[in-house]
């Protein structure tokens, strides 16, 4: 499946979402460290959105420009009852 992005560059927001499995739908979200998860009703993280996405990313040198230009963003998620490990793989055109 393939993930549905945006990237509002007048508000600096970046948005992914993996989509939701049969029976699945959204149950509400968290605020972490400037990532706003998306959970849904079994749980899962299904979706990210980062705050101001040019200054978080700077460090990683994702820029407005590659932001501007995506075509596609893997989001790995491996999830535990401690612990979450999330990975971008950004894609342009």
């Amino acid at each position: 499946m393939r993930n549905y992005i945006s990237y509002d560059s007048e508000n600096g927001i970046l948005f992914v979402h993996k989509g939701f499995s049969k029976g699945e739908k959204f149950k509400g979200n968290i605020d972490v460290w400037g990532l706003v998860l998306d959970l849904s009703n079994k749980g899962k993280i299904v979706g990210l959105e980062i705050i101001n996405a040019t200054e978080y990313l700077k460090d990683s040198d994702i820029d407005k420009k590659i932001l501007e230009n995506l075509s596609d963003i893997v989001l790995n998620i491996s999830q535990s009852y401690r612990a979450i490990a999330l990975s971008l793989i950004f894609e342009t055109n």
